[in-house]
């Protein structure tokens, strides 16, 4: 079934009607030294069910500081593709089993929670950032693999199990990037009195084309990147206090775009559930709104903010 399907997720391990993934949205930000990525999968039998994704990953290193990373010897993945020398030029990354590194499953999968942790665990291989990183192709991408466990729920009415396994991301970031160069200046008088300004200067990409991995299809990604050095890109800020909660919570944001701004609620279905925040902010701004929880039912919920091309997707329980 692998070679006849498209995908950006894969987990090893499971029944093949719950194996493969592709994207639904999400968004991929570098910073200087890491990586986040935020996504929707969903199955590719049961579109309406899947998992949320919210992992970072650690690192940036070159090829020469990764293949001696702590003294370890280190490779590089070539699955279905000859990237030639490629590997030289790519980004390495470790992924970070910190709090959040987890799968969250949504519609049939509702309770569904898969801890994850960087794979292999001897670090010989890393997650790969640059043309061919994901394996599938020569374009642009990202992968590698993790292993995950915990708890996997396949519908409503069957009894949550405990499941491990092996997976692996493959994204294709050459559709219609956005590119960011992030300039930061401070000035220091002679009372020690400083003042800092910081420019954004972005190139939005053009239409998404759905082209997910080097087989399959995908949404947008935000790739902050330029071409022979590493970038320090900014991504909003976003919490929402408290949390868990159990009647009216206040969501604090404050955002690196000035452009439309949504913050929006979901079941664990992906069904939209709330809107909490439309409108137009200033960047930089630091912003509060209040929000009652009274119509939503204890449970898991995620909050997806976006802010631009900036989307950021937290989770929000509510016990009553």
């Amino acid at each position: 079934m692998q070679d006849d399907i498209d995908w950006a997720m894969q987990l090893n391990g499971m029944p093949v009607q719950y194996r493969f993934y592709e994207l639904s949205e999400g968004s991929l930000v570098r910073f200087e030294d890491e990586i986040h990525l935020t996504a929707t999968m969903t199955n590719v039998l049961d579109p309406a069910s899947g998992f949320f994704v919210d992992v970072t990953f650690e690192g940036g290193w070159d090829w020469i500081t990764w293949s001696t990373l702590l003294g370890n010897p280190a490779s590089y993945k070539a699955d279905c593709v000859n990237v030639g020398n490629n590997y030289e030029q790519w980004l390495y990354f470790l992924l970070s089993a910190e709090e959040g590194a987890e799968l969250i499953g949504f519609g049939n999968y509702a309770g569904s929670s898969l801890n994850l942790t960087h794979a292999p665990s001897n670090n010989y291989y890393g997650f790969q950032y640059g043309d061919g990183g994901n394996n599938f192709n020569s374009s642009f991408g990202f992968g590698g693999w993790f292993n995950y466990s915990g708890i996997f729920q396949s519908s409503p009415t069957a009894a949550p199990a405990q499941q491990s396994g092996a997976g692996d991301f493959a994204l294709d970031l050459d559709c219609c990037p956005d590119y960011w160069i992030v300039r930061q200046w401070t000035a220091t008088d002679c009372s020690g009195n400083s003042s800092t300004c910081s420019q954004i200067i972005s190139y939005p990409g053009s239409t998404p084309v759905v082209n997910n991995t080097g087989a399959g299809a995908s949404e947008q990604f935000t790739d902050a990147r330029e071409t022979g050095r590493v970038v320090v890109a900014s991504a909003s800020e976003v919490s929402v206090s408290p949390n868990p909660a159990r009647d009216m919570v206040m969501f604090t944001f404050k955002t690196v775009n000035q452009a439309n701004t949504t913050l929006e609620i979901f079941d664990m279905s992906g069904r939209k559930v709330a809107d909490v925040y439309s409108g137009t902010v200033e960047m930089g701004a630091a912003y509060q709104v209040s929000f009652d929880t009274e119509a939503l039912a204890t449970g898991i919920y995620m909050y997806r903010f976006t802010n631009g091309s900036d989307v950021q997707i937290k989770r929000l329980i509510i016990n009553k």
